[in-house]
This record gives C-alpha cells, sequence and structure tokens, in this order.
C-alpha cells in the first residue's frame, strides 16, 4: 500500500471510529519530523543494518544518512522537509471529490515530488 491509499485507510478508521481528525491525529508525527528528536541506539542500528538500501533513495538517504553516515546516539534527526500541514501547505491531507471513495491524498512538497524509480523501458510496458 502506497501512501495515498494508507491516508485513505487512516481517514476511513478515524471516520468510523475515531474521536478526532485526520489532522489532530497527525499533529504529533508532523510535530516530530519538524522539531526532531534524539536519536537512540536502535535508530543508529537500523540505520546501519539499512544503510545500503538507503543509499539508493537520495531523500532517505539524506535523512538517514547524513554526511553519508547514520546518525549518531544523541544527535537530533528532523525531518524539516515536511512542514506542519496547514490548509494552504503543500504538504497537507487534502480532501477531492471522487467516485471511488473518500479522495484523501498526500501531496509532498514539489521540491521532493519525484520518482525514484528508473524510467521503463518500452519492454515493460503492456
Amino acid at each position: 500500500m502506497r501512501v495515498p491509499g494508507t491516508l485513505a485507510t487512516w481517514q476511513s478508521a478515524l471516520k468510523t471510529w475515531g474521536t478526532r481528525s485526520l489532522g489532530q491525529a497527525l499533529k504529533p508525527a508532523t510535530m516530530l519530523a519538524r522539531d526532531g528528536f534524539v536519536v537512540d541506539r536502535t535508530l543508529r542500528l537500523q540505520a546501519v543494518d539499512n544503510a545500503a538500501r538507503f543509499s539508493a533513495f537520495p531523500a532517505t538517504r539524506a535523512l538517514f544518512l547524513p554526511g553519508g553516515a547514520p546518525p549518531a546516539v544523541g544527535t537530533m534527526l528532523r525531518n524539516p522537509i515536511w512542514p506542519t500541514p496547514t490548509p494552504r501547505s503543500p504538504a497537507t491531507v487534502r480532501r477531492r471529490s471522487t467516485a471511488s471513495g473518500s479522495g484523501a491524498t498526500w501531496c509532498a512538497p514539489r521540491s521532493t515530488h519525484r520518482s525514484t524509480r528508473p524510467p521503463r523501458s518500452s519492454s515493460d510496458r503492456v
């Protein structure tokens, strides 16, 4: 499942069983991304174990391998590329009217909204 599907699922679950909006539910995560948190041993080890995979994706590499290496224990990890969602922010959950369902979508900032997949060759097309 990709981001739009995940957000639509969360939105549907909150609408059915929740006591808060999707924006309210995501607020702590957006605050952590913006303000950061202290890297612990577990996160560092996960970054070490996944360094080869993370290196393949520029945004992931920049976040989890700052300066080309896993973050040191005790340093602050921030993801300021995802600002706190606001009604006018490019990084916000938006409702769209669609025929297929809730239409919740995640809009990434334009500067990071790039595919990390290589271009498809003509032999890959159906």
